[in-house]
């Protein structure tokens, strides 16, 4: 595989006057054991030749020369480039998108940046899935070619007295904000306000600190009579990267669904990018600038009866902004995929935990329940060879796990997706960048898929919606039929009565579509 490093990477990766961060010190050392191949390319030395510091501009010149270097490669003109990636006001936003080309037109397999502004363009060009940033190249690392078991911690709902306000997990909080102990101390141990912790290893790994607000009281611009604040939000930094952010948020939208909030709102500092995007990847906008610098970011939550008609083409868009609502109209296709319990286990621990145990009890209780183990993303890929070519952006998934070890009992509907994309791939390197930062495969055991037949692997993007309160049980899905005879082997298409006979039975058990 071959990523091409954004300039700051590259130098930081090999500037002796600084400290290098773990993450990146990590990157480096398991791409020099492992068949991973780093590159720089020209734009990283026109970067380097602005600098009018001439002694500083031969050293970094010289950091760049240890890494091969692209030669020249054909790129689309400018005004192709701009329209896709975005205006180029200056030399170094042109350097910017000729390195986001050059992994656009799979010269190389990723784009390494920490550059957020080299991100937005990715996602303005439909190219997001091949540019990372290091912490997520080096979750991708350990994943494809370190397999190893990940035991998932819980997310704890706990009051804020059972944490350690000592841990230095919260260093950074103390950073920026001024009296932060006094306030965790006065507001948050004294009036037992809950929050949601992850721990890993015996260590806080991540913490969500809630308050339920009125309308009155809610310094937000959305209008209700139930708000949720989020005081708190943060992923130790050691942590980043194994997608927690997203279990908190998940846990967060969910809970605020389930209990009939109106919005959920918190502020957040500029610096921080990277969490300001995912909050804007589901629903969250800035609406003012507080007085210290900090962004008010606010998210109002769809409450009830349905919407107007939703233009196929917005409806990925519409779902994201609306999680965990989702659009269902009448051309919205609905599929049974089945699925072998240990691959249930893997993309869904969660719930494949509470069918092992027997728990089948909500996954959010009334009071806010925790789930026994989080699941470790809300965007998922599934891999299989269904021949169908129906699927499309928007259609419901309904997965239905199979007979198997450990889930003897357990032949029954749990979980519902809606598809954000699918695509086929004929080789590894294919799935590989296909299915970054989302795969719960690795290297290996992709090859092996990949080399089981001659057709093309299937790929399919989703959101994961909701777990049922009460998966539906074979017998149920025969006697309605739903299933007729047997269980599908491969991915089925719902039509008619078998559709409207599966949403009866998934409305008594989730009540989050639109």
């Amino acid at each position: 595989m071959k990523l091409l490093l954004d300039t700051n990477v590259a130098i930081a990766l090999e500037d002796s006057d600084v400290e290098v961060s773990p993450n990146a010190a990590a990157f480096a050392r398991a791409c020099g054991r492992l068949p991973v191949q780093l590159f720089v390319a020209d734009p990283n030395y026109r970067d380097v030749a602005r600098d009018r510091n001439w002694r500083r501009q031969r050293v970094f010149r010289s950091k760049l020369d240890k890494y091969p270097r692209l030669g020249p490669v054909q790129l689309p003109d400018r005004t192709v480039l701009e329209r896709r990636f975005g205006a180029m006001r200056d030399d170094n936003d042109a350097c910017d998108v000729e390195l986001l080309a050059m992994a656009a037109a799979k010269v190389v397999d990723f784009l390494i940046t920490e550059d957020r502004g080299i991100h937005r363009r990715a996602v303005r060009g439909g190219e997001a899935a091949c540019v990372l940033d290091v912490t997520d190249a080096l979750a991708w690392v350990h994943q494809t070619f370190e397999p190893s078991k990940v035991v998932l911690p819980h997310v704890e709902e706990v009051p804020a007295y059972a944490i350690d306000l000592g841990d230095s997990f919260f260093d950074s909080l103390r950073e920026d904000y001024a009296g932060f102990d006094e306030w965790f101390t006065e507001k948050c141990v004294r009036s037992h306000r809950l929050c949601w912790a992850i721990r890993l290893r015996g260590r806080l790994a991540g913490i969500a600190i809630r308050k339920e607000e009125t309308g009155e009281e809610a310094d937000c611009v959305d209008s209700g009579e139930k708000i949720l604040k989020v005081c708190t939000f943060k992923i130790a930094s050691e942590f980043q990267g194994e997608k927690f952010g997203e279990q908190l948020l998940k846990q967060v939208l969910w809970w605020a669904d389930r209990n009939g909030f109106d919005a959920v709102y918190l502020t957040v500092y500029p610096k921080h990018g990277q969490l300001i995007d995912l909050l804007s990847e589901y629903g969250f906008e800035g609406t003012r600038r507080l007085d210290d610098g900090e962004l008010l970011l606010e998210r109002p939550m769809r409450r009830g009866p349905g919407c107007a008609a939703v233009p196929l083409e917005d409806v990925v868009q519409w779902n994201r902004r609306h999680y965990p609502r989702f659009y269902l109209g009448r051309a919205t296709r609905t599929f049974c995929v089945p699925i072998r319990p240990a691959y249930h286990e893997r993309l869904f621990p969660e719930v494949s935990v509470r069918l092992q145990m027997d728990l089948f009890r909500e996954l959010l209780g009334d009071a806010g329940g925790r789930s026994m183990t989080p699941g470790n993303t809300i965007r998922k890929v599934y891999l299989c060879r269904a021949g169908t070519r129906r699927l499309r952006p928007g259609d419901l998934l309904a997965f239905y796990v199979s007979k198997g070890p450990g889930f003897q009992d357990s032949q029954c509907i749990t979980t519902l997706g809606v598809v954000e994309g699918v695509a086929e791939a004929e080789s590894v390197e294919e799935v590989v960048r296909a299915t970054a930062r989302r795969s719960v495969f690795s290297f290996s055991e992709l090859q092996e898929l990949v080399g089981e037949s001659e057709a093309p692997l299937k790929i399919i993007d989703f959101l994961l919606v909701a777990h049922l309160r009460t998966p539906i049980a074979l017998d149920e899905l025969t006697s309605s039929g739903v299933f007729l005879g047997h269980p599908p082997q491969t991915i089925m298409e719902c039509r008619e009565k078998r559709r409207r006979s599966l949403h009866q039975a998934l409305g008594r058990e989730v009540d989050v579509w639109q």
